[in-house]
């Protein structure tokens, strides 16, 4: 017991306990640091109270003393004086007291020996014949050595007391420390040392201590079973690294490849196979150089070399035949094996690659008659992409020509129709001329709603992106489709309950085509006296605007044809009018627009027709209607109309016949056109574009590069009237572009309009 208790004191305090020692260093300094502030604080305010008892001795000598000091010099009583200045000496650190009198000293007590003090003077007044008379002063003497000596004093004395307090605390605490923790940790220190990496036994560690107890488990039980459950890993490591060891023997002896390795030396240290009929076992303790030819031996000595300075794989192929004499092809990498550090060997790995290379060979013949044949299918697909340009551009030209040759007759059938109702005609003609207007309307519906198929096809259509006013365009898409809705007696329900303010970001030109197309379809296959239903609602993050009918609705095998062109869902059988096309169109141009479009139904209850549509970031601005021009009565006009189509041009000779103040002048080529404008000098030229010997984009230059000519306002009248032509005519030079079918109410506006320019002296 008494050499247990030995060994921990000698391991506490000269054994190297460096962590105690550390943490006690620490802990003396801190609590020296704490001590040092706390005594400062204490020596400070012990020096201030000193400093203040002396000044209250000087206050009472001069307040209680001077009176009877005052008396007793009065009557030199010298022996009364000094008993009481001796008495003075007795108060706290009053070193000297002095009465001087007419500037002499007469009396004193103590002596002045303190380097520091502080010191007052206190007169001594009394009253003479009714006078305050001064019969002399008193000096006061305190000494602040006396404070200081014993400020440093009670100093000594705290820090001797701390000093043997710290010592034996730090004592304490050392041999504490290495009971409880650092005898432990130096058995855990052994322990761990006595672990073998390369055979550790799997150990249990225990420690001197009793089990359980307050506090525990603590730290130390934590390190101590983990480090056993370390051991036991490390020992059940181990025994997996050996058993994966020899699974990777016995692999790499099955290998296909030629495992060698191979020391500094060049010696093979280990073969998994044999080599041209030669056992592993041979192999082994041979030179890697004495497997090769002379040819191959200096080559391969020197990539060793390189594997073991370079310290990075070298790759090799050679050949050489094998025990029947066919020269194999192999392919081989030395790869440095490093184990702590540094490289102790070269593992040579040798594979087998002649079927490889030949396959390789055969891949590249085969390549290059792939690439060949690559190249001419490039030749094929590129003369095709000239072929597909070719077609698109044909295509469009077709467009644009169909575009024209449609209209043309179109403007005759329509223009004389509008004749006709402007002729005070009988009310049979007029019911004739309202059937040919209602049939060449829904022609020329037919007719637009093909060739917009046909400009999506081939991009022709541009979409252009403004804040719409949804309200406001159902309203007017409504307008339009009013007539067919009288005349099936169908009520129309308009619900803005949810956004009466709603706009929506979409082209309102193709949107509010869109929505008649919805309105029509709605109307046309409703019941008799039937309700057509709009409303917008939110669905998701955009907004579905939804068009309902009461109609007889649809089977799922149709609503699956219902977008398909051309698809009238067995219609055609019946009496509504129509091609199939008008969804169709609608939902390609929804798509444009970036917007969706879709249907539900149920036979017999009707149809929803839905578009849905992002909200625009502003409401929509209200567009402004054309104004409505007086009739063309009070602006007299000559009129020159260059046309090379009869029938058009007998359209408008009829139309301007009955109007007296319009002088009417006609065309029929473009060179005509210009002679006949500088000899007659009319007031306003109608213009087509497709003439006979020149057109009509030289024409309008011939006559704005004629000085006489260049201030008449040219109008274009053309049945070529997509939006680029339309937008070329105007770059061109024409005042306005007006498109065939004409409407001769909108002719007579435009005429108008220049009509009171010219009044007013504009163009």
């Amino acid at each position: 017991m008494t050499d247990s208790r030995g060994t921990l004191f000698r391991e506490a305090f000269f054994n190297g306990n460096g962590v105690a020692k550390k943490l006690i260093v620490a802990l003396v300094l801190f609590s020296s640091i704490v001590t040092a502030v706390i005594t400062a604080f204490e020596l400070h305010a012990g020096y201030r109270r000193d400093m203040a008892q002396i000044d209250r001795s000087i206050d009472f000598i001069g307040k209680s003393y001077a009176p009877s000091l005052t008396d007793s010099v009065w009557v030199a009583d010298r022996q009364q004086v000094q008993t009481q200045l001796d008495g003075l000496l007795r108060l706290p650190d009053i070193e000297f007291l002095g009465i001087s009198v007419d500037g002499r000293q007469r009396w004193s007590a103590g002596e002045r020996v303190s380097a520091r003090t502080v010191g007052a003077e206190v007169p001594l007044v009394r009253e003479h014949r009714g006078q305050m008379v001064t019969i002399g002063t008193v000096v006061i003497v305190a000494s602040v050595d006396r404070v200081l000596g014993r400020v440093w004093q009670q100093l000594l004395a705290v820090l001797l007391g701390n000093a043997v307090k710290t010592v034996l605390v730090a004592g304490f605490m050392l041999l504490v420390f290495q009971y409880l923790v650092t005898r432990h940790l130096t058995r855990i220190t052994a322990f761990v040392r006595a672990i073998d990496p390369q055979a550790p036994l799997g150990g249990h560690l225990k420690l001197d201590r009793t089990e359980g107890g307050p506090w525990r488990p603590d730290i130390l039980d934590a390190l101590s079973g983990s480090i056993n459950a370390l051991s036991s890993s490390l020992h059940g490591a181990h025994e997996e690294l050996k058993r994966s060891e020899q699974r990777l023997r016995a692999l790499t002896l099955e290998a296909a490849a030629y495992i060698y390795e191979i020391d500094r030396e060049g010696l093979i240290l280990f073969a998994n196979r044999t080599y041209r009929g030669v056992t592993r076992d041979q192999v082994e303790g041979t030179r890697l150089t004495d497997w090769f030819t002379q040819d191959l031996r200096p080559r391969v000595s020197d990539l060793l070399e390189r594997a073991f300075v370079e310290r990075q794989p070298q790759r090799f192929e050679y050949k050489l035949p094998d025990p029947t004499g066919i020269v194999r092809t192999y392919s081989t990498t030395l790869s440095p094996v490093v184990r702590e550090g540094d490289i102790s060997s070269v593992a040579l790995t040798a594979l087998d690659v002649s079927e490889l290379k030949d396959a390789q060979a055969h891949i590249h013949e085969l390549n290059q008659g792939l690439e060949q044949r690559v190249r001419e299918r490039t030749a094929e697909l590129e003369q095709a992409s000239r072929r597909a340009e070719s077609a698109s551009r044909a295509k469009s030209e077709f467009l644009s020509r169909m575009s024209h040759e449609l209209r043309t007759p179109m403007n005759a059938i329509l223009g004389f129709a509008q004749i006709i109702e402007m002729s005070n005609p009988t009310d049979r003609q007029r019911g004739w001329a309202a059937e040919i207007q209602r049939a060449g309307d829904h022609l020329m519906q037919m007719i637009e709603d093909l060739l917009d198929l046909a400009r999506i096809e081939v991009g022709k259509i541009q979409i252009r992106f403004e804040s719409v006013a949804i309200a406001e365009l159902i309203g007017e898409a409504a307008a339009m489709i009013q007539p067919l809705l009288t005349a099936r007696r169908l009520s129309l329900l308009i619900d803005n309950s949810a956004a009466p303010g709603l706009s929506v970001c979409a082209d309102r030109l193709r949107l509010r085509q869109v929505l008649v197309n919805l309105l029509s379809n709605a109307a046309k296959y409703n019941r008799e006296g039937g309700t057509v239903t709009v409303h917008w609602r939110q669905h998701g993050a955009r907004w579905r605007v939804s068009v309902i009918d009461t109609g007889h609705g649809l089977t799922p095998e149709q609503l699956d044809r219902l977008f398909v062109p051309f698809e009238r869902l067995g219609a055609e059988r019946g009496t509504v009018e129509g091609t199939g096309i008008g969804l169709a169109l609608s939902k390609q141009l929804a798509e444009l627009m970036g917007a969706a479009m879709g249907a539900t139904s149920q036979a017999g209850t009707g149809s929803e027709f839905w578009i849905e549509l992002d909200a625009a970031s502003s409401t929509a601005r209200a567009t402004a209607s054309l104004a409505q021009a007086a009739p063309l009565e009070t602006h007299p006009m000559r009129l020159l109309y260059v046309e090379d189509n009869a029938p058009n041009r007998a359209l408008l000779s009829e139309f301007f016949a009955t109007r007296a103040n319009v002088q009417f002048l006609c065309a029929d080529s473009g060179m005509a056109g210009v002679e006949l404008a500088r000899r007659e000098r009319p007031d306003v030229i109608l213009l087509d574009i497709h003439l006979p010997d020149i057109d009509g984009y030289e024409v309008l230059r011939r006559l704005r590069a004629d000085m006489r000519l260049n201030s008449i306002p040219v109008i274009a009248l053309s049945a070529d009237a997509m939006p680029h032509d339309i937008q070329e005519g105007l770059k061109a030079g024409f005042d306005r572009y007006l498109p065939k079918p004409l409407d001769l109410n909108r002719l007579l506006v435009t005429l108008d309009e220049f009509g009171r320019n010219a009044s007013t002296g504009q163009r």
